[in-house]
């Protein structure tokens, strides 16, 4: 049993780290080019292109300027630092609930 949720909670690690290179990716697209982008956060370009080489996401440190300067959510960026509710209780109320179709 332990080692199913081991597994499901390692898969949800890789879907998390590929959803944040992806959106990385889509940052860039955004600024125009690496070079736009490396500008606009005051990181190399070549710092850059090693992570997308790698499919790996935003350097934490620059999270909240590339979101900023791209408009990609931080959120997507690295969903394992901001998630979607933090910014509900961060203003001191309650994260809102799906409500389904039929409440």
């Amino acid at each position: 049993m332990i080692f199913v949720w081991e597994y499901l909670s390692r898969m949800d690690e890789i879907r998390s780290d590929q959803i944040a290179a992806e959106a990385f990716r889509r940052a860039v697209k955004a600024a125009g080019s690496q070079s736009a982008l490396s500008r606009k956060i005051g990181i190399g370009q070549a710092a850059i292109s090693k992570r997308l080489a790698k499919g790996q996401h935003c350097p934490a440190e620059c999270v909240l300027k590339v979101e900023a300067s791209t408009g990609v959510s931080r959120f997507d960026l690295r969903p394992d630092l901001y998630q979607r509710d933090s910014l509900a209780t961060d203003r001191g109320r309650e994260p809102e609930l799906f409500v389904g179709a039929d409440a």
